[in-house]
């Protein structure tokens, strides 16, 4: 379960314009992967974080990957193009990798905010409540809100063969105030200048374009990724001989 917002990608409001008549993308640079990306009636710039193409590449094979984000659902759904025309932006992709990329980029594996009644419980329902009619589509907008994540439509009460990856953790305590022990907490991205964010004393943006280079030394995604090839190698190494063990067929037991 990948986070989007901070997570993957950061995506800052640019402003709006209630002409636009349906949603789309463009790549404004190359270098960067840097995206202008609009629904009506948000327009967005949109940043890929570094090696993301090439985590993403290597998980699709390993893992079935769902999406998770506090934006609404048209916001995630655009999100999920720019990420796939980054992966597919990629040289040297195997063809037999391709059918797997559109599979793993189809709406179904979406959860977003909207979808509250299907994915939360009673008590978070109740504290999402006033967070559905808040008119944000996503991005930094969302830093605000006081979202609450779950598993429970994808997992139901077996959640060994899910790993969740967010740069927040507050927002998957459940109803006694817990955290799921499959929860990997990924260090925020932000690209850009964001109101409110102190953890960074300036942003990536600023850096660029006082150094004029083209060197983004965020490497989180290299980290997270080596990381969890070695959680499924552990997990299906010899896993018939791990069958009737609950601990050992538990994904939890290898974070």
């Amino acid at each position: 379960m990948l986070d989007l917002d901070n997570t993957l990608i950061h995506s800052r409001d640019v402003g709006m314009d209630p002409s636009i008549k349906q949603p789309s993308f463009s790549l404004i640079d190359s270098l960067l992967h840097l995206y202008s990306a609009e629904m009506n009636p948000f327009r967005y710039q949109v940043k890929c974080r570094p090696f993301l193409a090439e985590f993403m590449l290597e998980m699709m094979p390993h893992f079935q990957i769902f999406f998770y984000t506090a934006g609404i659902r048209n916001y995630g759904k655009l999100i999920m193009e720019v990420i796939k025309h980054h992966c597919l932006d990629s040289e040297n992709i195997p063809d037999n990798l391709r059918p797997v990329i559109e599979q793993t980029f189809r709406p179904e594996r979406l959860i977003a905010r909207d979808d509250n009644e299907r994915y939360v419980s009673q008590l978070e329902r109740v504290m999402n409540s006033n967070n559905l009619q808040n008119n944000m589509g996503g991005g930094d907008a969302t830093l605000k809100l006081n979202i609450f994540k779950s598993l429970k439509a994808l997992a139901g009460d077996n959640d060994s063969i899910f790993v969740i990856l967010d740069d927040r953790d507050d927002v998957w305590m459940n109803d006694l105030g817990q955290l799921p022990q499959n929860l990997l907490k990924i260090p925020p991205y932000f690209f850009h200048d964001t109101p409110g964010v102190t953890s960074r004393l300036q942003s990536f943006a600023k850096l660029f374009f006082d150094l004029n280079k083209y060197c983004d030394l965020d490497m989180a995604l290299v980290t997270f990724k080596e990381y969890l090839l070695q959680v499924h190698s552990n997990f299906y190494r010899n896993f018939d001989k791990k069958k009737g063990n609950k601990q050992l067929t538990d994904i939890k037991y290898y974070l």
